[in-house]
């Protein structure tokens, strides 16, 4: 499997992969986070309802089934309801996943590669439309809940993960979210000075490819 494998998948199948991408060993479930005693579910539906903009930074870990480190990263995300979102790894290499709601882009510019996918076929019953889709909870998911925390299965086999959990913190904002693939492998993000915004503008979410790049249409 080549290393830019694991960060591809948290947002493609977001399995972001993709999500899906250097920080110090931060496991999600080691991280000691303060929530309140209120039900999961009802924290992801709130946090769908109210929240429609918003930005931060991440720091992401895979580790395999023995909890051996694969990689470590870290960038900046953003996301305008419904769909638009950009997911940008900053250290060690640099890539770019951007979302306008109805292309998705993903741009290695070690590899000097962008491809294009729609955002239907990218998202689907995804972890990428649970935090960035229509507002709504998805009805292609199974939920597991306990106080501050909520855990997603998807109702029907997806190809690249089987779970999906996120953690909130005390303000009903992500704290965490980790996800588990088919290949046994564990991606955890840790969501950094989290901001809900009231708007944001779309022309942040439009991706120019760079000229003398390979575009790949992923179709």
């Amino acid at each position: 499997m080549s290393a830019d494998f694991p960060r591809r998948r948290f947002f493609v199948l977001m399995g972001a992969a993709l999500c899906a991408g250097a920080f110090s060993p931060l496991g999600v479930c080691a991280e000691a986070v303060k929530t309140v005693s209120v039900d999961g579910s009802a924290q992801l539906e709130a946090f769908l309802l109210h929240v429609s903009a918003a930005e931060g930074a991440f720091r992401q870990r895979v580790v395999d089934r023995s909890g051996k480190l694969v990689n470590e990263a870290e960038g900046i995300f953003a996301f305008r309801r419904p769909g638009a979102f950009l997911w940008n790894y900053e250290k060690p290499w640099k890539q770019q996943v951007v979302s306008d709601g109805q292309t998705l882009w993903l741009y290695d510019e070690d590899l000097m590669q962008v491809t294009v996918k729609k955002v239907s076929d990218a998202l689907g019953a995804t972890p990428a439309a649970v935090l960035f889709g229509s507002g709504t909870l998805p009805k292609d998911w199974q939920t597991s809940s306990e106080a501050g925390a909520v855990t997603l299965t998807p109702k029907e086999p997806q190809a690249g993960f089987e779970s999906v959990k996120v953690v909130f913190d005390a303000s009903g904002n992500p704290d965490s979210m980790s996800l588990r693939d088919t290949f046994g492998q564990t991606t955890e993000v840790k969501f950094l000075r989290f901001k809900a915004l009231e708007q944001m503008n779309p022309d942040r979410f439009r991706f120019v490819i760079p000229k003398g790049v390979d575009v790949l249409q992923d179709a």
